[in-house]
């Protein structure tokens, strides 16, 4: 009786589509949206395909989020070395606020 298929892995490491896991970047930081500013920790997986990177992560702290419309600036996470980082919010729990960042990811 031949072997069960493999299942297929979710992200492809071979080929013109792959995409990499390149680190994680964790430390504290201040969360800056509008006009608040809250001290915050993060920690972020920072991923690279298609010649662009891309980062989904946590920020922990005591975050209020006011509503945000459709269209509104991203937030900006100064991290803990003083550089910025545009990211957008993409939901929260009790556990903290899930954010998404592309683009120039400071020390990747």
């Amino acid at each position: 009786m031949p072997a069960p298929p493999k299942p297929k892995a979710a992200f492809s490491h071979h080929g013109r589509n792959s995409v990499k896991h390149v680190g994680v970047l964790r430390g504290s930081g201040v969360l800056q949206d509008g006009r608040r500013k809250t001290p915050v920790t993060y920690q972020i997986d920072v991923y690279e395909g298609r010649n662009q990177k891309n980062g989904t992560g946590v920020l922990y702290g005591p975050i209020k989020l006011a509503k945000r419309e459709d269209g509104a600036p991203p937030a900006t996470l100064i991290l803990e070395d003083g550089a910025p980082l545009s990211v957008v919010i993409s939901g929260s729990d009790e556990d903290g606020v899930d954010i998404e960042t592309r683009g120039d990811i400071p020390g990747f």
